[in-house]
């Protein structure tokens, strides 16, 4: 009987995966791959990728500080303050206007250099409209979308988090955590989408590189930059390689250095979220071979890649254990050569409350990118002057 795949959540369940589907070959041993976009199940169990349970936007408050943001986060919310064109955004977000048909084009409502991104935004969330033959079948909980209500209570926190003059108030009461689908272990023919797909991926490509552009060009003096470019990454093995190749990039303008990585889809997560992992963590460990430290954000020893999955967004962050770049490198085994992969979301984006909470992260994120990009600058001309 043939062993059923699945996605690992555990260095555990990693050794689990090998021992079903690579049990007597290694990683150096395989003498053929296939590519990021389209790994194999023995590829995939391999590079001992796992992903932890999908935590939801506002947990993402409580563990900011473990990916070194917390420095920086008030600073991200005051550039998304100053920006009229960023509030002017979310206004229309807020607006009864769901596709984004009578967006201003003047006065002070006018989201200036936003306005392409809601005006591809509007071409994705239209997707509704189109009819869904068939109604979700699976082991999913609830849909992963609060009310209303409820996520403006939960912004109220991500904006209040570190004003001190909120010290001595009553503590805020965080609206219950929102229950999201997870993939089932057994994929049977009757499983059904949970959401309809958005027309095209190139619109959902083109609105990521707005959003992600617009957003990281609001901090002054800014020596990174978000790109639609399609980036390669190759980890080559001693009989094998494959190559993997991104939807996007944050990456230094000086060298280019890779920052960040963005992969959009036009379908939901929900509905293909096991490829979509496959997908990811085989880009997530190309990185890894192949990526130089220097120019790195300082998060803490994670690297974030970036998806948009039709009009909602996620934040990954890849943590290697100790010896997972060496043993993908040599093939020489250790106790935490993993690579986890740890996602908050989904971000919906046609949500004011939630576009401005991801826009606070990637401000931030992108704030260390800068400093990164500006300390391999000047380490870069020391060396040139010591020369």
């Amino acid at each position: 009987m043939a062993s059923t795949f699945f996605v690992p959540d555990c260095p555990e369940a990693c050794r689990e995966l090998i021992k079903k589907f690579a049990p007597k070959t290694a990683l150096h041993k395989l003498e053929k791959m296939f590519s990021g976009s389209k790994v194999s199940h023995e590829q995939f169990s391999l590079l001992r990728v796992y992903f932890p349970q999908i935590l939801e936007p506002l947990e993402f408050l409580t563990f900011k500080d473990k990916y070194g943001l917390a420095s920086v986060w008030g600073d991200a919310q005051a550039i998304l303050k100053q920006s009229d064109s960023f509030n002017a955004m979310l206004r229309c977000i807020r607006s009864e206007h769901p596709n984004f048909d009578c967006i201003p084009r003047s006065g002070p409502d006018c989201p200036g250099e936003f306005i392409p991104f809601l005006t591809f935004l509007g071409e994705i969330s239209r997707s509704d409209a189109r009819p869904v033959d068939q109604i979700p079948d699976t082991n999913a909980r609830d849909l992963p979308r609060g009310n209303r209500s409820t996520r403006a209570t939960a912004i109220n926190v991500w904006e209040d988090s570190d004003n001190e003059e909120h010290a001595d108030e009553p503590t805020v009461h965080v609206p219950k955590k929102r229950k999201l689908p997870t993939a089932p272990r057994t994929k049977k023919k009757s499983d059904k989408k949970l959401f309809s797909d958005a027309e095209y991926e190139i619109t959902v490509n083109a609105a990521s590189g707005i959003l992600l552009r617009m957003v990281g060009d609001l901090i002054p003096n800014t020596r990174s930059h978000w790109v639609l470019d399609h980036v390669t990454l190759r980890a080559s093995f001693s009989n094998a390689s494959y190559t993997a190749v991104t939807d996007g990039a944050l990456w230094t303008k000086m060298k280019r250095v890779i920052q960040s990585i963005v992969e959009v889809k036009r379908a939901s997560r929900w509905n293909i979220l096991n490829d979509v992992r496959m997908q990811e963590g085989g880009e997530g460990a190309s990185w890894i071979f192949c990526a130089d430290e220097t120019g790195l954000p300082a998060l803490n020893g994670h690297r974030l890649l970036v998806s948009m999955d039709r009009d909602q967004m996620f934040l990954t962050f890849l943590m290697p254990g100790q010896g997972y770049k060496e043993f993908l490198k040599t093939g020489v085994d250790g106790p935490t050569a993993f690579l986890e992969m740890r996602t908050y979301g989904p971000f919906d984006l046609c949500d004011a409350e939630e576009m401005e909470a991801v826009s606070i992260a990637l401000v931030a994120c992108s704030i260390l990118a800068c400093q990164a990009a500006e300390a391999a600058r000047l380490l870069e001309a020391n060396l040139h002057s010591d020369a």
